[in-house]
């Protein structure tokens, strides 16, 4: 879990946090829920990640009116984590975009919005199962590295044999 202040009202933060996630390449959904924004990054193979739910809390109490402070976790969203040997962290690409927005007016980051990102194209979905998800495709892979597993050792014990 970490945190992070943007130098916004709520409001504007808000706008920023969902252009980073429209932006940020492993994102492939996002729900706006409150105070809290549930993004999801969905399978990625590259990286051994059956999926990753990325946590952003926006609470409405905040210290000041011209900065928010954003608190943001990850978790992984299938029940199997494989070690990765990359430093891969979806998190570390939202933080990204949300730096780089942040000194852009919010009038222009909402003009993008709106003409890049509305309808079909945004990232943006209304029900939690909407949401992409990593655990059946995660069963399955497994699935098939056990099956693939399987007939290489038996080719090579056949291969072995007289």
């Amino acid at each position: 879990m970490e945190s992070l202040t943007v130098s916004r009202s709520r409001e504007d933060t808000l706008t920023v946090v969902k252009a980073a996630l429209e932006i940020a390449d492993p994102i492939s959904t996002y729900r706006v829920d409150g105070e809290t924004i549930t993004a999801k990054t969905g399978h990625r193979p590259l990286h051994f990640r059956f999926g990753s739910v990325i946590t952003i809390e926006v609470p409405g109490d905040q210290q000041t009116v011209s900065e928010t402070l954003l608190v943001i976790s990850e978790e992984v969203d299938a029940g199997l984590k494989f070690r990765s040997r990359s430093n891969f962290r979806p998190e570390d690409s939202v933080f990204d975009a949300i730096e780089n927005l942040e000194e852009i007016p919010i009038q222009k980051i909402e003009q993008d919005l709106d003409r890049q990102y509305s309808g079909s194209r945004s990232k943006e979905v209304d029900r939690p199962r909407d949401q992409v998800g990593g655990k059946l495709k995660a069963a399955l892979l497994s699935g098939l590295y056990a099956l693939l597993g399987s007939v290489l050792m038996l080719v090579v014990l056949f291969a072995l044999s007289p």
